[in-house]
């Protein structure tokens, strides 16, 4: 199989790489170039293959490996980022880590993930987030499945800053952005690709 890189969905809008350079109330960046896969597990094989990935079968809980993030999807499913590879590479990897106990899917080009960050973050995502996202009950390394904007968002908090990473389809990240980015524009926004 031919290796490709990665694209993002977001690609036409044509961001430029940075972390943000304004007092901005939020901070949006396009992930691109992300390795993302899904892997399942097989029926009765969660615990092999949480065990054989080095990951959590903890719901609502993402696990840090040093090559990779995971978090669960539902029970023995989990939705895999790593930094960076070759389109196909890292599916590979997986495949040859979990062996025959489970299954995987290549995902790097029908997702998107949005990175949200700033001082109004909570504001932000509270127009449309039905999760409680106060720090005493979604902690750094929290996940969850939710609707946002009418557009099914896979959330990961990566620190209690708070940053959240936001996981939306591809087909739905251009309405998804510009939703956000007008969800924000009340507190200052900046926005950026990584």
């Amino acid at each position: 199989m031919a290796d490709f890189d990665i694209v993002t969905p977001l690609l036409h809008l044509g961001l430029v790489a940075g972390k943000g350079t304004s007092n901005a109330g939020v901070l949006l960046q396009d992930r691109c170039g992300l390795a993302i896969a899904q892997v399942f597990a097989k029926k009765g094989k969660t615990a092999a293959v949480a065990k054989k990935l080095g990951i959590s079968a903890e719901p609502c809980v993402a696990t840090g490996h040093k090559d990779y993030t995971a978090l669960p999807l539902s029970p023995g499913q989990w939705m895999l980022f790593a930094g960076s590879g070759a389109d196909g590479a890292f599916q590979r990897l997986l495949e040859k880590q979990i062996g025959k106990n489970g299954y995987v899917s290549e995902q790097s080009h029908s997702r998107a993930v949005i990175r949200i960050s700033g001082a109004r973050v909570l504001d932000v995502l509270a127009k449309e987030c039905r999760l409680d996202l106060h720090a005493s009950v979604a902690s750094a390394g929290f996940c969850a499945q939710t609707t946002m904007a009418g557009v099914g968002v896979l959330m990961h908090k990566i620190d209690d800053s708070p940053t959240f990473d936001l996981v939306v389809f591809a087909g739905f990240a251009d309405s998804f952005w510009h939703w956000i980015v007008q969800a924000s524009a009340e507190y200052g926004v900046d926005v950026s690709r990584d």
